[in-house]
């Protein structure tokens, strides 16, 4: 976890912070055209912000790569299917994953 953490800081250039009022209302990240982090604070969720910041975010995704933009959820995240269908993204492979953490 701390060698992706690095790796992150090291492509901060590719990072978008969005805040409201000195609060953080998200966060996401697009490289190659791949949206890799879309991230709404709870307390912000329901009111727009989730559709605005993946705009913006794939907006920047088409300056690196005009032919289109990709990203990968959960099948299991309903929520975010139906935010990314409504903007345009298709499903074009559905895989329900999870992360174990073994200490």
């Amino acid at each position: 976890m701390e060698n992706n953490r690095k790796e992150t800081l090291e492509e901060k250039e590719y990072i978008y912070l969005f805040f409201e009022n000195n609060e953080m209302i998200g966060a996401s990240m697009v490289k190659n055209a791949e949206i890799d982090l879309l991230f709404v604070n709870i307390k912000y969720q329901g009111k727009g912000y989730g559709k605005k910041i993946l705009e913006f975010t794939v907006n920047r995704g088409l300056e690196q790569n005009k032919a289109g933009v990709n990203l990968n959820a959960l099948a299991s995240n309903e929520k975010a299917l139906k935010l990314y269908k409504n903007i345009g993204f298709e499903v074009v492979q559905a895989q329900d994953s999870r992360r174990l953490f073994i200490k």
